[in-house]
């Protein structure tokens, strides 16, 4: 009787033993023919025993997430190949026409015209550098460098010092900007290089694209500091309020070589780190970029 029960156990372990054995095999070639293939299917097992059902619900898991990683690195290397032909595009324009005025200043014998041309060939210089502070300046984004070396900061005092380094510019296009600041200094801890490049990144945005006007409007709720700019809008057939803050997006596509169009992009990027939040709307005509910053605390009235 024992020597019976002893076979029937034995057989019993032989058969799962077998089982086990065939479903190891078949989970092995379902994970190469999913590794293997674009599809959806997921592992599957008959067995029901917990040990292989826990096995074959982790190697989903991980299935699941390598196909995640590999869906990313494919929208990666698409979003690389199009910022390459966009940044291709882009400076080929004032390099090309960087080379035709140099070969016109070489064989210019007049004064004038010679003197010209060396404003043009400035300019298309500062378009270039420009383009590539831009673009320099989104990779270092990405990788999480500028938000390095954070301080205390008074914004109303940042604004200030911005529009001021555009003094020339806005006297240029005869453009007096409307500032609404606080008295009481509203202060932040970021990056400084950071917030620097986000007021002037919308200063130039304003004078490249807007018209009549420009105004900045800075208060305090709470202990969120929001930061609003706006001006009047040149072409409003041209702009695309749902994309303005996407990569290499310019109001008039027709128009190449002048701007990298990541100076929005840029702004959300940097306000984005910062746990902010960033918005565009158009109102009569006028464009809007509303940030929302978390403030650091309140002094009292410094008098301005």
């Amino acid at each position: 009787m024992l020597i019976s029960i002893a076979v029937i156990i034995i057989l019993i372990l032989l058969a799962l033993n077998v089982s086990y054995r065939l479903q190891i095999k078949e989970i092995s070639r379902q994970i190469d023919f999913i590794s293997n293939t674009n599809t959806n299917k997921i592992v599957t097992t008959n067995i029901k025993f917990k040990e292989v059902n826990d096995l074959v619900s982790k190697l989903n898991s991980l299935l699941a997430k390598q196909k995640e990683i590999n869906q990313n690195i494919s929208l990666k290397d698409k979003e690389l190949r199009e910022a390459i032909t966009n940044i291709s595009h882009d400076i080929r324009t004032p390099l090309t026409s960087l080379n035709g005025y140099f070969q016109l200043l070489i064989k210019s014998n007049d004064k004038e015209s010679s003197e010209r041309y060396i404003s043009i060939i400035k300019n298309r210089i500062n378009t270039l550098t420009v383009l590539l502070d831009d673009m320099f300046t989104y990779i270092k984004i990405q990788d999480g460098k500028y938000l390095e070396n954070q301080e205390v900061l008074d914004i109303n005092n940042l604004v200030k010092e911005s529009l001021l380094s555009h003094y020339e510019t806005f006297k240029l296009k005869e453009i007096e900007p409307t500032l609404n600041l606080p008295k009481e200094a509203i202060t932040i801890t970021a990056n400084k290089i950071s917030l620097n490049r986000i007021f002037n990144n919308l200063i130039t945005n304003s004078l490249t694209y807007g018209s009549d006007f420009m105004s900045v409007n800075l208060y305090q709720e709470n202990s969120i500091i929001n930061i609003v700019f706006k001006n009047g809008v040149k072409n409003l057939e041209n702009l695309d309020i749902e994309n303005v803050f996407k990569r290499f997006y310019k109001t008039d596509h027709a128009r190449t070589g002048d701007s990298s169009g990541l100076g929005l992009a840029i702004i959300k990027e940097l306000v984005e780190s910062m746990e902010g939040s960033i918005c565009a709307n158009i109102h009569n005509n006028n464009f809007t970029v509303h940030i929302k910053l978390k403030a650091t605390y309140f002094t009292e009235d410094y008098g301005l």
